[in-house]
């Protein structure tokens, strides 16, 4: 995909520019040929790294899966010997790095020549670590101290050993310049941006369609944001199943203790994967499980046939959700009461305390 005219001006880093026409595009990272994507109308806004407000632009492709835009002509070195840069960065909704096209011209490297094949795909797989070690360095410490055979990059200077593997040879301030731009702060920003945009019709639903996106839907209601019950607890249930993707498993545990328990279906439905749940599995739901002030007569009657006097402590976590239940059995109470005679002081004073 060429990025298309848009019928709007964008502050960039230095100058303002319209885009009155199509741009000549030098080089597009394969992802983004992969896509079709158009503008979406609104005015959108984040901070760069300087704390000042930059533009971006909403973008959706055609199945409606939003991403972000931003367009940035920037010089990329101290001295000013350097050629700007005139690029466009693209990011996933979640912030997420997505690929980045150049415009105008090649970019270029210390003597001036041009980026190859193989310097855009280094360069590529740099801007895609999140955690490069670019994100440690300033811009004045990517060189060691002048000496007289070395100038790099319009600076005198080698640059370090440990920044030069994290950058494209002879071109490690563009490369520098580039990371920042798209790593440091863009990614909660975009995230939040894409939160806002919740609200309107179908969004969402667009989201959860495309199953790449829901485990950012979950994040958003771990980091505390708004997500509506039946989708929170939808991905919350799928999350508590998937063992081979401890990520999402850990995070589905975190969601579950933020998770609104006065649906006792969605209780129903947890009690039924707790009944597959290994012994520290088990503790760590029901330690996971608050905001719950009524038990379902399902789930009550699960953690009461899983009680066994020969696992103390489990029992000690059982009680704590079995206390919620609308009666106590005979079987609880009978339990109990033998807690109640433990040796270990902490299981005996939870048994007192039921």
């Amino acid at each position: 995909m060429i990025f298309k005219a848009l019928q709007l001006c964008l502050w960039c880093t230095f100058p303002l520019f319209c885009f009155g026409m199509e741009e000549k595009v030098f080089f597009q990272s394969d992802k983004l040929k992969q896509l079709n994507l158009k503008v979406v109308e609104g005015e959108y806004t984040m901070e760069d790294d300087k704390m000042k407000s930059v533009p971006v632009i909403q973008m959706i492709d055609e199945q409606g899966i939003p991403y972000w835009y931003r367009r940035v002509f920037t010089e990329v070195c101290l001295t000013g010997e350097c050629r700007p840069v005139d690029v466009g960065i693209y990011w996933e909704c979640t912030g997420d790095f997505l690929g980045l096209e150049v415009y105008r011209e090649p970019l270029t490297k210390t003597d001036h020549s041009d980026f190859g094949v193989w310097d855009y795909r280094k360069l590529m797989s740099i801007l895609e670590n999140d955690w490069s070690a670019l994100r440690e360095y300033d811009f004045e410490e990517l060189v060691n101290e002048p000496s007289e055979d070395n100038d790099v990059d319009g600076i005198s200077g080698a640059t370090r050993k440990e920044v030069a593997k994290e950058a494209v040879e002879n071109a490690v301030y563009t490369t520098y310049t580039l990371w920042h731009l798209i790593h440091l702060g863009e990614k909660e920003q975009l995230a939040g941006l894409s939160y806002q945009q919740f609200g309107k019709q179908g969004y969402l639903d667009k989201l959860m369609s495309d199953g790449r996106y829901r485990k950012f839907v979950l994040e958003l209601f771990v980091q505390g944001k708004d997500i509506h019950a039946s989708v929170s607890q939808t991905l919350i249930l799928e999350g508590l199943e998937k063992k081979d993707d401890k990520e999402v498993n850990v995070l589905a545990m975190r969601a579950l203790s933020l998770a609104r328990m006065e649906d006792e279906a969605f209780q129903d439905k947890l009690a039924t994967i707790y009944r597959q749940l290994s012994v520290t599995e088990k503790v760590e739901m029901i330690s996971s499980i608050r905001n719950i002030e009524s038990l379902s007569t399902f789930f009550y009657k699960v953690l009461e046939d899983d009680l066994n006097l020969e696992n103390p402590w489990l029992c000690v976590r059982q009680l704590q959700l079995l206390k919620h239940g609308k009666t106590q059995s005979q079987k609880v109470r009978s339990v109990v009461e033998k807690l109640k005679l433990s040796e270990i002081p902490a299981v005996r004073k939870a048994a007192l305390e039921f």
